[in-house]
């Protein structure tokens, strides 16, 4: 009954860690003095105050601060300020990937940078032009020039940081860099997995092999955008992440095998226990996983001792656990959104069950395990649906139905994927009968997800500003159903919540009315795509950046619900302007792509013309589309455009006295210049400006926009402000 009584204090720790990463790394102390001076306000009202000890409640909170803090202080801060140097670093190689077709990225786990020694190491992402020679654990040593990582997140959800990725560094020269072969542990582990899962990929046929590794593995960077796309819209993206669901199956089938071979009690604890804690290193233990590795291995401890497990104090002594650890994990969407979907399990799935069981009056084996696995999938998604608006802008409605058609089949593709990997090390034959079986079952769950993602209302853009409120609401009722026992205010708040979620879309267009247009830039690093929308016509200015940029494009065209792109629009062949540029063209429908003319050899203008996009070159062009138009003009090796959306006309270019000669200014209502204005010392004469560098600069009415995040502008009427509708 340990467990049970320090409950309280488990989850006043991850409160504590939780209000500190809310505030923000760079205020964390601030987190730190507030929960100290609630302590001491406990302490003195604790007489009047009706919950027992609650100082150490308190007490508690403000040691989970104290660590994440610590961490901080002791790690993160200085480890950054080496950034925009550099620097003699030493670590050990961790993953290796393919950033693009001629660019490599390793990531390593730093032990020393220059004369500076790591006890508590941090990852570093290294980008070359070339492969080094080295493997999973070796340590490598090199000059590198080294800067701050950019995450491109908003809000509490950082995904490097939460991963410990503090810096990325470009390596100039290969020359310099000595690598020594040494034995690392974890790292093993690593090597093991990238043969198994490079045996999946010789007896498996692409993509249905990238599938099966993603769905084994956790590997699925590989996976085609398009495949993700139909799965994240139908709410099966969790499949690709290794978590609870797929420890609990391969728990199930390693205690059913031990107890066909009558092991006893301690033999099947040891072994499942030594089972899971090799995948888990293997996966990369990442929070979803080592949170139901911690819970299966404590449910099987208790159930030996002949005692009952609460799995909810299971929980929360595995979110404890994770961030006493690494308290920077709960920064990332993985933790949030683990932890949120395990603890809407446990509160409301039973609930769910017996009520629809009760309606249906349902009361058969089969019958009560459909509804069994519908209330699972439907209490998951409504826990994690705030954290899923708040990181994506969208949510899936059909995800608990598409979960109970798809769901029953990935223990079958689960196991017949692990059968391939391991059989494929020594017994190339099963493998390869065992992989026709996987590639088959892999196509037919593919194809069903493809079709139900093209439904209408397959899911609900959410990516408007008044949708915190919403969030924020759902939250709140969460907290609230922990506490109130009558079934009427909970069926009231249930009703409540839904009808929001539902009215998202129809209050967007209210919102919107008939006279806003918006405009959005996406930093994608050292890029942008700049994207028009009002009027019912969208218009995208290039999309470049970063070798996933024209899927972060194609993610927030589906936030906003912009399902065709009218005019795409490069100015240039650069990699700032169109690098990752075909994704979007092979995910998105395009009307009409306008390019320079030398890029008629490149495998963009082959994928528009195999799709039959009307394809315009930026020759002093003039397009008319119903209510848009678009003028482009060359001049000097500079391309600038001239938008009209309705009423609202913008103007673009990445030379500012080039376009300040374009006709007819005083009717341009927002003029986008993307060139670093820091030694210009010339007038602007637009009535709002964008400046899509960095540099510093002081002109009326201009606004500045980040290299790395999503920045939204509303032009309504004859004014602009910043900000979502």
């Amino acid at each position: 009954m340990l467990i049970n009584n320090v409950t309280k204090y488990l989850a006043a720790f991850v409160v504590g860690v939780l209000l500190t990463a809310f505030v923000g790394i760079s205020f964390c102390y601030i987190s730190l003095v507030v929960i100290c001076f609630a302590i001491v306000v406990a302490l003195v009202f604790s007489k009047f105050i009706p919950v027992e000890k609650l100082w150490t409640l308190f007490l508690v909170a403000a040691m989970g601060s104290a660590c994440f803090c610590l961490h901080v202080f002791l790690v993160y801060k200085p480890a950054v300020e080496f950034s925009s140097t550099t620097q003699r670093v030493t670590g050990t190689v961790t993953e290796m990937s393919d950033y693009s077709s001629d660019n490599m990225c390793y990531t390593i786990r730093v032990s020393k940078i220059g004369d500076m020694q790591f006890y508590i190491p941090f990852n570093l992402k290294i980008y070359t032009n070339y492969a080094m020679y080295c493997e999973y654990g070796d340590e490598i040593s090199a000059d590198i020039m080294l800067s701050e990582i950019a995450t491109g997140n908003d809000g509490i959800f950082d995904g490097n940081i939460s991963k410990g990725n503090y810096l990325k560094g470009k390596l100039r020269s290969e020359d310099d860099v000595e690598v020594v072969e040494k034995f690392d542990l974890l790292s093993s582990f690593l090597k093991y997995r990238e043969r198994l899962t490079t045996s999946v990929c010789e007896s498996i046929s692409e993509p249905q092999s990238h599938i099966v590794n993603g769905l084994v593995f956790g590997q699925g960077s590989k996976v085609p955008y398009s495949i993700k796309r139909a799965f994240d819209r139908c709410g099966l993206s969790h499949i690709f992440a290794v978590s609870g669901l797929h420890i609990s199956i391969l728990a199930t089938f390693l205690m059913c095998f031990l107890r066909l071979i009558k092991a006893n009690k301690l033999v099947s604890v040891f072994g499942l226990t030594s089972c899971l804690f090799c995948f888990s290193i293997m996966v990369g233990m990442t929070p979803s996983v080592v949170r139901a590795c911690i819970m299966a291995l404590f449910s099987n401890a208790f159930l030996l001792l002949n005692k009952n497990f609460n799995r909810l104090d299971g929980l929360l002594l595995a979110a404890a656990l994770i961030l006493l650890v690494s308290p920077n994990a709960i920064l990332g969407l993985s933790f949030i959104l683990s932890f949120s979907s395990c603890a809407g399990i446990l509160l409301f799935a039973k609930s769910i069950a017996i009520w629809i069981r009760d309606k249906l009056n349902w009361y058969r084996g089969w019958q009560f395990s459909i509804i069994e696995l519908f209330a699972v999938s439907l209490a998951a998604n409504f826990a994690s649906a705030p954290f899923l608006i708040m990181a994506f802008g969208k949510i899936s409605i059909i995800s608990p139905f598409v979960n109970l058609i798809i769901v029953p089949f990935v223990p079958l593709l689960f196991i017949l994927g692990i059968g391939v990997a391991f059989s494929g090390l020594f017994f190339g034959h099963i493998s390869n009968a065992l992989g026709y079986i996987c590639e088959g079952l892999c196509g037919a769950i593919f194809y069903a997800v493809e079709l139900i993602s093209k439904l209408p209302f397959c899911y609900l853009p959410a990516n408007y500003e008044f949708v915190f409120f919403v969030v924020i609401f759902l939250v709140l009722f969460l907290l609230f159903t922990l506490f109130v026992k009558r079934g009427f205010f909970r069926k009231s708040f249930i009703l409540i919540c839904s009808a929001l979620i539902v009215l998202i879309p129809t209050a967007n267009t209210v919102v919107a009315g008939t006279r806003v247009v918006t405009l959005t830039a996406i930093g994608n690093g050292y890029g942008y795509s700049l994207v028009l929308n009002g009027k019912g016509k969208t218009v995208v200015i290039n999309c470049g950046g970063g070798g996933s940029s024209g899927r972060r494009l194609c993610q927030f065209l589906d936030s906003r619900g912009i399902r065709s792109i009218d005019a795409l629009i490069f100015t240039s062949v650069k990699n700032k302007h169109m690098m990752d540029a075909s994704t979007v063209i092979e995910n998105v429908p395009v009307s009409s792509l306008i390019m320079p003319e030398r890029a008629k050899n490149s495998t963009l203008f082959q994928t528009a013309s195999d799709k039959g996009i009307d394809i315009f070159y930026t020759d002093n062009l003039h397009l008319e589309i119903d209510s848009l138009k678009i003028d482009v003009t060359d001049k000097r090796k500079f391309t600038s455009l001239l938008v009209s959306v309705g009423d609202k006309c913008f103007a673009y270019s990445d030379n500012i006295e080039i376009l300040k000669t374009m006709e007819n200014l005083h009717h341009i209502n927002v003029a986008m210049i993307d060139e670093k204005l820091s030694n210009y010392n010339g007038e602007v004469n637009f009535d709002y400006s964008i400046i899509l560098n960095k540099g510093n600069y002081n002109f009326p009415n201009s606004y500045a926009v980040a290299p790395d995040v999503i920045t939204d502008f509303i032009v309504d009427g004859e004014k602009v402000r910043k900000g979502r509708l």
